[in-house]
């Protein structure tokens, strides 16, 4: 729908999403994968707002409603737009989650406060240095590694698989259920 409108995400949102998504760089909270997993409570809404999505999702930790944009089509008048819907609904109206694109894409002379969650840093990672997993900061991942290749080697294979594929899908949805009844949750 149209913003101001929302719809829950839906299975039958799926293609549409994913071609949103796929036209921009990758982001960790703009994912398929991501967006299934972590709405636990069907909370997670979308719409669409000057051909950008627009999700409103329930804060990690305060599971208060948090405003969001994928996208850089009039960036400026999106923000503006979400910001005053957000002072309807909200004592400390804010933008969460956005993409570096969408910030660049706005106007240099913009009137808003732009500002990195230090919190969230704990996913920037340096791959080589993880890659290579030398030295005693990551002895213990190393030892956990090598146990896994131990027990299990002759089983695994690695693979690149295509997230977009129904069946790739249907096999990670699966896995999770697995996942999930095993672990008595």
């Amino acid at each position: 729908p149209t913003f101001p409108q929302f719809t829950p995400l839906k299975l039958k949102d799926q293609q549409e999403l994913e071609q949103r998504i796929r036209s921009h760089p990758p982001h960790s909270d703009y994912n398929l994968a991501s967006l299934w997993s972590y709405d636990t409570d069907n909370r997670l809404q979308i719409s669409t707002l000057n051909d950008n999505l627009v999700a409103v999702f329930a804060d990690y930790i305060t599971q208060q409603p948090l405003v969001s944009f994928l996208g850089t089509k009039e960036a400026a008048q999106t923000t503006q737009t979400l910001l005053n819907y957000q002072r309807g609904h909200s004592s400390s109206p804010a933008i969460s989650l956005l993409h570096e694109d969408t910030i660049n894409a706005l106007p240099k002379n913009h009137p808003y406060t732009v500002s990195e969650d230090r919190d969230n840093f704990d996913y920037v990672m340096d791959i080589d240095e993880l890659v290579a997993m030398k030295g005693t900061k990551y002895l213990k991942k190393r030892t956990k590694v090598h146990a896994f290749e131990r027990e299990y080697e002759p089983q695994t294979q690695v693979k690149l698989l295509d997230l977009y594929t129904p069946t790739v899908h249907a096999a990670i949805i699966a896995l999770f259920l697995r996942w999930e009844k095993q672990r008595n949750r």
